[in-house]
């Protein structure tokens, strides 16, 4: 299968381990990804200052997949549903999707809709399968309790055509921390908003968000925690330290992507293949390398 790989914002500027582990284990699956080095911003921050910027340039990025007669694969959840809210109303309104036709096609771009896009999550569970995952673990997860965090974006708004997952009770997450062998189970916090929203405008308010949902994850005795987006991730990995310095604690709390769960239990390289290296990990990691004796 190809995909359009779409990062966004985010991604190439503190997620690019997150880059690094797509990119290595999604081909093992046979899951092609092409660049598009044309891309930009979906333009979700500026949906509340100016919509037909943001229609333009999330119609912008699918109309370039377009081209190369690509689906999408965004890395980000605010980025996927960018381009899915756009993809919907300029489905529900040809007037609109005319309007922001005549802006693309200044670069010579037709945004038709007839590509789709996808979630990590979705071509996770619904593409690659999880009889295929549970065939590549070699080192199952056992004795790990992993709890997964979904994200807002990936859920809401539920009325939405054609979400990833159900908005109340997911479980896709879940299922495929139990194909690679991992313990996991519902919790209170597991729907809450990491807050990142709110960093620009009050950092602590999204420090005390991060805050509370990790030292309940300690609680609940969850050996770390699963996440599918560079936003969340930023929330309860990058930010440990500065939560450490604000609510004078050691919270402790392993974060990694549900990918880089993914390749540990296929025993790819930690560094080389899903970029545990990288200076960008607050949260510890080597406890789980050492757990599994890596």
């Amino acid at each position: 299968m190809d995909l359009a790989l779409y990062l966004g914002c985010t991604v190439p500027t503190y997620g690019y381990d997150y880059e690094l582990a797509i990119r290595k284990v999604l081909p093992k699956f046979d899951i092609n990804l092409i660049d598009l080095p044309e891309a930009g911003c979906c333009g979700l921050p500026f949906g509340d200052l100016d919509s037909l910027a943001w229609l333009t340039m999330s119609a912008r990025n699918m109309a370039l997949a377009e081209e190369k007669k690509l689906d999408i694969l965004a890395l980000c959840n605010g980025c996927y549903l960018s381009l899915e809210e756009v993809k919907h109303f300029l489905a529900e309104d040809p007037e609109l999707k005319e309007r922001v036709n005549q802006l693309l096609a200044e670069e010579d771009l037709e945004y038709k809709g007839t590509h789709s896009n996808y979630l990590v999550l979705e071509i996770l569970h619904d593409v690659i399968g999880l009889e295929k995952i549970k065939q590549s673990v070699t080192k199952p997860l056992t004795g790990f309790r992993i709890a997964a965090h979904y994200g807002c974006h990936a859920l809401r708004p539920s009325k939405l055509p054609g979400r990833p997952d159900d908005s109340e009770t997911p479980i896709k997450m879940e299922r495929i921390l139990e194909a690679l062998g991992a313990d996991t189970m519902d919790y209170p916090e597991r729907l809450a908003c990491c807050g990142t929203k709110e960093y620009s405008y009050d950092p602590e308010i999204t420090l005390k968000l991060g805050y509370s949902k990790l030292k309940a994850i300690k609680e609940y005795g969850f050996d770390g925690l699963a996440t599918i987006c560079p936003l969340c991730q930023y929330v309860y990995d990058y930010s440990q330290g500065s939560m450490d310095a604000t609510f004078k604690t050691k919270i402790q709390v392993p974060v990694l992507y549900l990918i880089q769960w993914m390749g540990l239990a296929m025993e790819m390289d930690p560094e080389e293949d899903l970029g545990l290296e990288f200076m960008i990990h607050t949260s510890p990691v080597e406890p789980i390398l050492e757990k599994l004796q890596i």
